[in-house]
């Protein structure tokens, strides 16, 4: 008997397998509900990629859960949104807007990032204290430092909600999700977030990143949630100085409360989180950070013009300067004509002018301590420095500050065959007004200000008689800035010779 032996050949071969290459992402959610559709909510998935060729791309629709401990859980997915040509990244994603203001680019060491956004809207079963929108996805970026195999761990994001007394909105993180920043460099308040409803409170913290509901990521030796990377002096949202060159993941959650004027409490309505990429790199911008005013060819700059009268200087800088390093009592700034302080700067109001980038600012109004009242070119300049978005110190400079508006203006050390008298001073009721050369001068108005620059007494057609007498017995007492427009004869010249 013939035995037929069958002879299994196996071919086993290799196939690459690609990772997403993921540095991190975010889950936000919206409440957009009617009274047709109470629990009706916009979620949105945010991702943040590696942008390198010979990784896997990241798919047009991603599985999001929705889960909770009143209802069954259920399935969803949100859809990718497809970004515009000139924010288009090449892999789906939009580019990064911010996130390399202070690099070499050109010098290596950089990971260009991209932005990949997904949103669907989701009806909620009803209210329940403890929802949880969340999203599950392989792999991670394989060079991170502070962590063990991040390239073998899934990501896992997660954002809660409790509707339970009412419906609610996520947190706006709302600065980039990359940080590049340079060894030895000062990084400053590189994290702001902002809610949209005033009444609520808000709590950051740092946390742990996580591969699944339960399960955390392991950091290496010397890297803890509270260190995430290494640092000169200890590790702060608000500060830190980075020592090495690594690549990290930081994660910041964000809870947020509401306060119940009935029991006069706070209470849980919610939390979000974001997982960072922090670039910490040698491929720094080293060139001078700049002027803070910009340079014309008197090395000066027209900072502002000012409308009179008025007490409030627009002041354009041309560097994003830290807001906290601003003194709001405006001591860092000086208003002058030559060498003498001319009007004190009491107030610096920093103006939010990047939302992406509260923390810094490229507008300040100052606020003098008197009205300009009559057409002049001043300088207002910085008695010290500020740090700027990439670290770096700049300031101790000047720039013109125009005042116009005045109508006709002289200046009281011209030579003039106009010359008056004001007394007494302090006035209780009267106040004298007298004219020399009243022949061949006149008084066209006058007006009378408030330490703020509002307009209190005006006088049109002033009397050009030798004495002008004003009743001020219904002005309340304080302090005052009164403005003459007088129409002066000159002093002809000798041209003699």
């Amino acid at each position: 008997m013939k035995k037929i032996l069958l002879i299994l050949v196996c071919f086993f071969s290799t196939l690459p397998i690609f990772a997403n290459n993921i540095t991190g992402g975010e889950i936000r959610y919206t409440f957009i509900g009617t009274p047709a559709k109470p629990y009706l909510y916009k979620v949105e998935l945010s991702l943040y990629r590696r942008n390198q060729p010979g990784f896997a791309p990241l798919d047009s629709v991603q599985l999001m859960q929705l889960s909770s401990g009143c209802f069954p859980t259920q399935n969803f997915t949100v859809k990718r949104i497809s970004p515009p040509a000139n924010l288009a990244a090449g892999d789906g994603g939009f580019k990064l807007q911010n996130g390399y203001n202070c690099m070499d680019t050109s010098g290596g060491g950089i990971d260009i990032i991209s932005i990949h956004r997904y949103e669907d809207t989701i009806t909620i079963p009803g209210k329940c204290a403890n929802y949880s929108f969340s999203f599950s996805g392989c792999c991670r970026d394989t060079n991170i430092a502070n962590f063990n195999t991040p390239g073998n761990d899934s990501i896992y994001l997660r954002a809660t909600l409790n509707n339970a007394r009412r419906q609610n909105s996520s947190a706006l993180i709302t600065n980039e999700p990359l940080v590049n920043v340079c060894v030895g460099t000062d990084v400053w308040n590189f994290f702001s977030v902002v809610d949209t409803d005033p009444t609520d409170s808000i709590v950051v913290t740092l946390t742990f990143p996580r591969y699944s509901a339960d399960s955390i990521l392991s950091y290496n030796s010397g890297y803890t949630k509270f260190q995430p990377i290494k640092t000169a002096y200890g590790f702060q949202l608000n500060h830190f100085v980075p020592t090495h060159v690594e690549k990290n993941i930081l994660t910041v959650k964000v809870d947020e409360y509401t306060y119940d004027s009935t029991f006069h409490t706070f209470y849980f309505i919610g939390t979000s989180t974001r997982e960072y990429l922090i670039n910490i790199t040698d491929s720094c911008d080293t060139s001078s950070p700049g002027r803070l005013f910009k340079a014309d060819a008197n090395n000066m700059d027209t900072a502002s013009s000012v409308p009179c009268p008025g007490n409030i200087i627009k002041l354009k800088l041309n560097q994003n300067v830290l807001i906290d390093s601003i003194r709001p009592d405006g001591g860092d700034f000086r208003v002058v004509r030559g060498i003498s302080v001319l009007n004190p700067v009491v107030k610096a109001i920093p103006q939010i002018t990047n939302f992406n980038n509260p923390q810094f600012t490229n507008e300040i109004w100052l606020e003098t301590y008197l009205p300009f009242t009559y057409n002049d070119t001043l300088v207002v300049y910085t008695k010290r420095t500020f740090y700027t978005d990439c670290g770096k110190t700049i300031g101790n400079e000047g720039a013109y500050l125009v005042v116009t508006g005045c109508g006709t203006s002289f200046n009281l050390n011209e030579e003039t065959e106009s010359s008056f008298e004001i007394f007494p001073n302090p006035v209780t009721d009267k106040l004298q007004i007298k004219l020399e050369h009243s022949k061949k001068s006149q008084i066209l108005e006058v007006r009378l200000y408030n330490m703020i620059g509002s307009l209190i007494y005006q006088e049109l057609e002033a009397n050009p008689e030798d004495e002008l007498q004003l009743d001020f017995s219904n002005i309340p007492s304080g302090v005052y800035n009164l403005q003459l427009k007088i129409k002066c004869a000159r002093r002809a010249n000798d041209s003699s010779g």
